[in-house]
């Protein structure tokens, strides 16, 4: 699994109402993950997950406001 977006220019949701670098970079990978699952067991196969380090530069005091800001005024990180 290895797939994300950031950055959007606007604050976006899914059709189920996620937030959607949220449900791509976290609900997408799991739910591929349980899709996959009965061949992957099936062929004692694995599913490797990646990440990246950018997590690392992110203070949370400052995502926590991001997320507060872009929830109340529906628009993402370029306003």
């Amino acid at each position: 699994n290895n797939a994300g977006i950031m950055a959007l220019p606007n604050w976006t949701t899914t059709a189920d109402g996620y937030e959607a670098q949220f449900a791509v970079n976290h609900l997408a990978h799991f739910y591929l993950t349980i899709l996959l699952l009965p061949t992957v067991l099936q062929s004692k196969g694995r599913v490797i997950n990646l990440a990246s380090s950018a997590h690392r530069r992110c203070m949370f005091d400052t995502f926590d406001s991001f997320l507060t800001k872009a929830a109340a005024n529906q628009d993402g990180p370029a306003h």
